[in-house]
């Protein structure tokens, strides 16, 4: 072999050797400048997906507390309240009452798209009057006689829908308690809110869910689901094990939580 053939030889190799070391260096120089932002942008990601979680519970914790304002505007209409203490102290007939009442409650139940049905109790908690849609007697609220707090209950599940229920009591102007209202509300603002996928991406979602009588519900359709219903969930799925974890451990809203 002549030593051209062996120089030639050498320095192909000295050139591969030398690639392959500019590779490696290179490799190791974009890997160490890459992955901080690589972590940065994961932490980033991390902090919007908490900040979207929060604003999702904060626009729950909103909607309840509308709900119980709605029930409570119901409960504080005067004239109403009049009629039924008269009621109450035996003034007036159930005769007298009813026609009043059917129209002022009527009104209040076609006037906003979330208030479903609506059951007035007198100071007795006898049921005086029921319009709109059926509130099982055992899912009412009914406040201790002497407390003048509003009551939420629920999620309450009817022909696999899930409604809230509220019982306000109603106050007359000595602050005299002279019943109770029982409001049934749709969950279609819930929904509304849970369908924002806003800081969530492409693929997260807020899911609110429900245990009743030891099974798991999800409460509004999920971002992949195909039904309007609440549909059960596997207890010891990843999704079941969160929505335990949430309702035992972290709601702030009685059973609902995002």
């Amino acid at each position: 072999m002549s030593k051209k053939s062996s120089s030639d030889k050498l320095q192909k190799k000295i050139v591969l050797f030398s690639a392959a070391g500019i590779f490696i260096i290179s490799t190791i120089v974009a890997t160490v400048s890459i992955l901080p932002l690589y972590n940065q942008l994961i932490s980033e990601q991390e902090k919007n997906l908490v900040f979207a979680a929060t604003t999702k519970s904060m626009a729950i914790e909103e909607f309840l507390a509308r709900s119980k304002g709605i029930a409570n505007q119901i409960t504080s209409r005067t004239k109403l309240r009049q009629k039924l203490a008269a009621y109450n102290d035996n003034e007036i007939s159930l005769e007298e009452l009813l026609p009043f009442t059917r129209k002022a409650l009527g009104d209040a139940l076609s006037g906003s798209e979330e208030v479903l049905g609506i059951v007035r109790l007198d100071s007795n908690g006898q049921s005086i009057i029921q319009l709109g849609m059926a509130i099982p007697r055992k899912s009412w609220p009914i406040p201790e006689n002497n407390s003048n707090n509003i009551l939420l209950e629920g999620p309450v599940r009817l022909n696999e829908n899930s409604y809230l229920v509220i019982g306000a009591p109603i106050i007359a102007n000595n602050s005299k308690r002279v019943g109770t209202d029982i409001v049934l509300f749709d969950l279609i603002k819930l929904q509304r809110i849970v369908e924002d996928y806003s800081g969530l991406g492409d693929t997260g979602e807020t899911i609110v869910g429900m245990v009743e009588k030891g099974q798991i519900f999800t409460l509004t359709p999920t971002r992949k689901s195909t039904t309007q219903r609440t549909t059960p969930v596997d207890e010891g799925s990843d999704l079941g094990n969160a929505l335990i974890l949430a309702i035992n451990g972290k709601t702030r809203s009685n059973q609902i939580w995002t």
